[in-house]
């Protein structure tokens, strides 16, 4: 992938997912108080992100290993967290929440092997990943371990925008490895205007709304 694709193809589309998150102030304000609030536009939100993540975390396994076949998010964990220094570690800033957040907290991996010595690998997942797909495949269902609340539920604001930092993460820091390929491929730095965030920064000074909108890289 290119960076010219990286634009294109995801970013373009990260945006118009970030986009449909911030015209749900028109109806109820993004904020810490509001974090409970659940919607069916937000579980079509919640469900279309964590789609992309899907689809996203597979084409940063190919970016760093071009031999990468996986399709499983424990194998998308080994490969983004053995070769991204502190992926799981990274915390990012909510702008309208005026606060950082870790979406990918505690993501990590362990290996077994059976006895036949094939080894098969199972990943600890971010809450808010465990309750999209309960979202998606279980929405009536309640059980004792979340409280007897019906799955649908849980597809409120403050999920949605971890899943959203999230994927905002996820495309930042292949970003950066695309980079690098590219500069090392044509020898000199390569600069791209692009849209940034309107809801996160890596940054954690950028607390302006009067935030610069396009930077160079």
């Amino acid at each position: 992938m290119t960076v010219k694709e990286f634009f294109e193809t995801y970013w373009r589309y990260y945006l118009l997912l970030e986009k449909d998150l911030l015209s749900t102030k028109r109806y109820i304000e993004i904020d810490e108080y509001n974090g409970k609030a659940y919607s069916t536009e937000y579980s079509k939100q919640y469900q279309a992100i964590g789609s992309e993540i899907d689809v996203f975390c597979k084409e940063f396994c190919k970016v760093i290993d071009n031999a990468f076949d996986g399709d499983k998010i424990q194998h998308y964990c080994k490969t983004i967290t053995d070769n991204v220094i502190d992926f799981s570690t990274t915390k990012i800033f909510v702008k309208d929440w005026s606060k950082e957040i870790c979406p990918w907290e505690d993501w990590n991996y362990k290996v077994q092997t059976n006895k036949k010595g094939i080894q098969k690998v199972s990943s600890n997942n971010p809450k808010w990943w465990t309750l999209y797909n309960k979202v998606k495949h279980q929405r009536t269902t309640k059980l004792s371990s979340y409280n007897n609340i019906p799955f649908y539920k849980y597809a409120n604001q403050e999920n949605v925008i971890k899943a959203l930092g999230a994927l905002y993460i996820l495309e930042m820091a292949c970003l950066e490895l695309i980079k690098e390929k590219e500069t090392k491929a044509c020898g000199e730095k390569c600069c791209y205007e692009y849209e940034k965030s309107a809801l996160f920064s890596l940054d954690t000074q950028e607390k302006s709304a009067f935030y610069q909108r396009y930077i160079y890289i």
